[in-house]
């Protein structure tokens, strides 16, 4: 814990240190419209990018879910058959 106490404080240090020495920069800076820019850029990598590959991951991982799930069910289908005989078996 102790560890992070003091990355914290030499980052907020370091931090503090940068905005002193660009002190009209800081005060010039305004959120809204930097917080704007960046969604906008966001949307736009989202669009380009990111999604078709999201997409496609997901597309995958569902692939190989709805496989896995076939052969769990032919696992079962297997057991029954299996529990079946031997009710039948003993039944005669």
């Amino acid at each position: 814990m102790i560890l992070y106490s003091v990355i914290f404080m030499l980052s907020a240090g370091g931090m503090i240190a940068i905005a002193m020495r660009h002190r009209d920069e800081f005060y010039a800076f305004n959120f809204a419209a930097f917080m704007e820019n960046v969604q906008k850029e966001g949307g736009q990598l989202w669009h380009q990018h990111l999604r078709e590959k999201t997409f496609i991951a997901i597309e995958k991982v569902l692939k190989a879910l709805r496989i896995w799930l076939l052969r769990m069910e032919n696992l079962l289908l297997r057991i029954l058959r299996r529990v079946r005989g031997i009710k039948e078996k003993n039944s005669a």
